[in-house]
């Protein structure tokens, strides 16, 4: 089980874009199958649950890589109700700090952020400018789902 939760850990951190106390907050409630949405309503951090780190709820979709680790994740004996955390610590309770990000980060090393998926994944749309022809305000433009390349 721990292999799996760590694979699914990093995959929802890569392409869903959770932050560490949010995918530590995680619930199955949060994961709509349906709609192909994660939904990030709490984080926790230090030892207590809140708001995110934004302060706002908000749903990120569930890419295909997402939904199949999950559902995967959904089929273990324990731990799947819908309160029950995604990502719990061998009892059920909150997973430590260091265990959850340390299954974010073992290939990749330390410097691997939970956005990995948008800095590496991201495709530019067109050749970006050399950085000493670009105005301190220019940013390259990115490719998305709904924009045709330039």
């Amino acid at each position: 089980m721990k292999d799996q939760q760590d694979a699914a850990i990093f995959t929802t951190a890569a392409f869903a874009g959770l932050r560490l106390g949010e995918r530590r907050a995680l619930r199955w409630c949060d994961a709509d199958f349906d709609l192909r949405v994660v939904h990030v309503r709490r984080s926790y951090t230090g030892s207590s649950e809140d708001a995110p780190k934004s302060g706002r709820v908000r749903a990120v979709p569930m890419v295909d890589r997402v939904a199949r680790a999950l559902d995967d994740l959904s089929r273990r004996e324990r731990f799947t109700a819908p309160g029950d955390l995604v990502f719990p610590g061998p009892e059920g309770d909150f997973m430590t700090t260091p265990r959850c990000a340390a299954a974010t980060t073992p290939r990749f090393g330390p410097r691997t952020s939970s956005t990995w998926a948008s800095t590496t994944c991201a495709t530019p749309s067109g050749p970006s400018p050399s950085r000493s022809s670009r105005s301190r305000t220019s940013r390259p433009t990115w490719a998305t789902p709904t924009s045709p390349p330039r």
